[in-house]
């Protein structure tokens, strides 16, 4: 994902996997609320764009405050569309899929 080809209110995802065969994706949930300038990690520079979204989790205690996260250019790198969610979630069943076959 590109900062560019983000859009405020929407939803992105992010997939990890807990083990190296890539067959069991854990699914983060982010909307997309805007941008800030926030001191940065680059010791050759002071501020940084940061993309601030709100992380939703499958379950919200009553007790649940907001959850806002900044991302570095290169953290939203590594968001999905929900087009490129389903373009990953295909290719975790053609894994499993293979994984069956060879056990």
């Amino acid at each position: 994902m590109e900062p560019d080809d983000l859009e405020e209110g929407q939803y992105y995802f992010q997939v990890t996997y807990p083990e190296s065969t890539l067959t069991r994706p854990i699914i983060g949930s982010y909307e997309y609320i805007g941008t800030e300038e926030l001191e940065s990690d680059d010791p050759e520079k002071e501020w940084e764009t940061h993309y601030i979204f709100e992380h939703h989790p499958t379950y919200k205690y009553e007790a649940f405050e907001e959850n806002r996260i900044a991302y570095t250019l290169e953290q939203v790198r590594h968001l999905s569309s929900i087009t490129g969610l389903r373009q990953e979630l295909a290719e975790v069943l053609k894994r499993q899929a293979d994984e069956e076959k060879h056990s």
